[in-house]
């Protein structure tokens, strides 16, 4: 596999297991604003934006507001913590970017509060040169937002297609897409078909 000069990662599925969580999510973030949510539902949530599950769920803008402070109180606690823990392939990878001393960034929907703790409690929050979390995007994925805020952080002016992005889903292969990095798509679970668009992987370790 080609080195990159830079690698950015999406979070959850990706470097991080937090498919046991979702339905503890979902159902507290829907919960407070009187929807019940199944697992089924949940998992499927976790592959699209907060905002397009909330659409795809509820009719009543006015409850906006109210979902995404139950988000942002459910992620920021340490109720998940246990139920997001770093996926093996993973742990090598970032032993291959500390190794070759490469740059590292993260870009993710996810709040940088939950972002810190799982960092730190895997102990390899030190590696990230970069970390793009919800606090500061305007637009979720598949918007580009974060992966060119990310360019603008390392003040990168070459050729976009030495950089990548990693990700576990089609919204992040086209944020990837948009951004004019190279998309790398990781399909753990064997949802996606082969596409000369992207390059597909099935382990994190295929990048060593």
């Amino acid at each position: 596999m080609k080195k990159f000069k830079i690698y950015i990662v999406d979070f959850d599925g990706t470097l991080i297991d937090s498919y046991q969580g979702l339905p503890i999510f979902y159902r507290h973030a829907f919960g407070a604003i009187g929807y019940n949510v199944s697992d089924e539902e949940a998992y499927h949530f976790s592959k699209i934006s907060l905002e397009a599950a909330f659409k795809e769920k509820v009719d009543k803008e006015e409850l906006i507001p109210a979902f995404k402070e139950a988000c942002y109180n459910i992620i920021t606690t340490k109720i998940l913590l246990p139920y997001n823990n770093i996926y093996k392939d993973a742990s090598f990878f970032i032993n291959y970017i500390k190794d070759n001393n490469l740059p590292l960034a993260l870009v993710t929907g996810n709040a940088l509060d939950h972002v810190n703790m799982v960092l730190d409690k895997e102990k390899i929050n030190r590696f990230f040169n970069y970390k793009i979390t919800s606090e500061l995007l305007s637009k979720q994925k598949p918007d580009p937002e974060g992966i060119l805020l990310t360019l603008d952080k390392f003040h990168y002016q070459g050729d976009k297609k030495d950089i990548c992005y990693i990700g576990d889903s089609y919204n992040d292969y086209l944020a990837a897409k948009a951004a004019g990095v190279t998309p790398i798509l990781l399909d753990r679970f064997n949802e996606f078909k082969e596409n000369e668009d992207y390059i597909l992987i099935h382990s994190l370790t295929e990048l060593i």
